[in-house]
């Protein structure tokens, strides 16, 4: 496993931080002129902020050239959702740089006792691809325990819509199962389940035992971890169109859900997968419409049923809802965010289920709005901004802040650990701000105030 410091990679590229002036960061109270008339009703901000430390993957540098026809420009990214090792209380990520020919990734982990962040060795060398041959440039699930001190994920190839004849020549055969060891930091490849499809969403079913992953073009996989078998690979039947960015278990049942995609069903239908049948069937519930009528798949959702048995989960356009898998009913909750910037990828819950913490604008451009990091209160459906992180970052890091993939609380209640994309920015640069940033990716830990998050 690769180690070194936290602010050892990227330091030259972050050198003028140095030189940053004192004492001027903005408060990370604050909201933009735009967002503060917003706030209201069910809206408000907390009245003490919290601590924030930020860490810098230790990644290698990447050279500026121009990208091969067909792929997008080489750039660490974070897309993933990451987890902690109950028994070790480390966390882990995922980070890749986006390419097709000798694409790498990595997974992250931090270890909050001594704050050290490392990587693990690149996961497609590992996973056996040779030099100069297409890969898969992202982990794109939710990485998961199972079988002692082994965490799986899968693989997504960052080429669309798809990697090319000549790719597939250099012998590339689509996404691949992995398993990496977190006492060890050994790689394992369990090979291709299903050639030419890829894997953008995936997660483990710790009590049975089983990964399932939802392919680029609505392909749904289940598979026996103990067995090495396959259960389920391929399309859902016709009209149905397995939603490919998420995948949301219920540990009680073992049953899998995502949105219908299909064109001919813009209500964006919920699915199930039912292990006990093993078959795909959709259900009579449609996702719930924003204010101006619209509908979007399901996008994140809580990890598992609060306490009072629900789901909490937000659609593509940012409505956000209480899903019961028992009585088979969706209650919307409201709008995930009054600002333009909605899009939500990653949500979690506090210890005993009260509150949910997300970041809306997950896609780059949540500097735009402050970059809120909010706190939802399901027992008074109240929604707190607990830091707007965009202006502050930036001034006291350079860090343009543009969004994540990957929040993950710890089990104790006081923590958010945060894999955040972003750029570098001078902040006395006054030209115009990017579109979106990417390209260094970093740790973000949030220490929540006590009288913020009593359950």
């Amino acid at each position: 496993m690769k180690r070194r410091g936290a602010w050892a990679a990227l330091l030259p590229v972050f050198s003028f931080l140095a030189s940053l002036p004192a004492g001027q960061t903005p408060s990370l109270l604050e909201p933009p002129p735009a967002i503060k008339p917003l706030l209201k009703g069910d809206w408000s901000i907390a009245g003490r902020a919290p601590a924030i430390e930020l860490f810098r993957l230790p990644l290698e540098p990447i050279k500026d050239s121009a990208p091969p026809a067909g792929e997008t420009t080489r750039q660490w990214t974070v897309w993933g959702q990451g987890m902690i090792d109950p028994a070790t209380g480390r966390v882990y990520g995922a980070v890749g740089d986006l390419a097709g020919r000798d694409a790498r990734i990595h997974i992250v982990v931090f270890d909050p006792r001594n704050k050290n962040i490392s990587l693990s060795s690149e996961i497609n060398a590992s996973l056996g691809a040779r030099p100069g041959a297409f890969a898969d440039g992202k982990i794109h699930g939710r990485l998961g325990l199972y079988g002692g001190p082994w965490l799986w994920f899968c693989t997504y190839w960052a080429k669309y819509p798809e990697p090319s004849a000549e790719d597939y020549a250099t012998g590339y055969r689509g996404g691949r199962i992995g398993r990496y060891n977190v006492q060890t930091g050994e790689v394992v490849d369990e090979g291709v389940p299903l050639p030419r499809a890829s894997w953008p969403s995936h997660l483990v079913d710790e009590r049975r035992g089983r990964l399932y992953a939802a392919g680029h073009f609505g392909e749904f996989l289940a598979w026996d971890i103990e067995a090495k078998k396959i259960l389920f690979a391929g399309r859902p039947p016709a009209g149905l169109i397995w939603g490919n960015r998420v995948l949301l278990l219920d540990e009680k049942t073992g049953s899998v859900y995502s949105s219908n995609t299909d064109g001919n069903d813009p209500s964006y239908h919920l699915l199930r997968y039912d292990p006990a049948g093993n078959r795909i069937e959709k259900l009579a519930l449609p996702m719930p419409p924003n204010e101006k009528g619209e509908r979007g798949p399901i996008r994140a959702h809580t990890a598992r049923r609060g306490p009072d048995g629900l789901f909490r989960a937000v659609t593509q356009n940012g409505v956000l809802f209480a899903f019961d898998p028992e009585k088979r009913t969706i209650a919307p909750l409201g709008i995930c965010w009054p600002g333009q910037r909605r899009y939500t990828t990653s949500m979690a819950s506090s210890p005993g289920g009260r509150y949910l913490y997300y970041l809306p604008g997950a896609h780059g451009d949540s500097f735009f709005e402050g970059s809120p990091l909010v706190q939802y209160d399901t027992r008074l459906n109240r929604f707190k901004v607990l830091a707007f992180l965009g202006p502050s970052l930036l001034s006291k890091y350079g860090y343009l802040v543009g969004g994540t993939y990957s929040v993950v609380a710890d089990p104790r209640g006081g923590t958010l650990y945060i894999l955040m994309n972003g750029a570098v920015r001078d902040p006395n640069d006054a030209g115009p701000l990017p579109k979106e940033a990417f390209g260094a990716p970093v740790l973000l830990v949030v220490s929540i105030p006590e009288e913020d998050r009593r359950e």
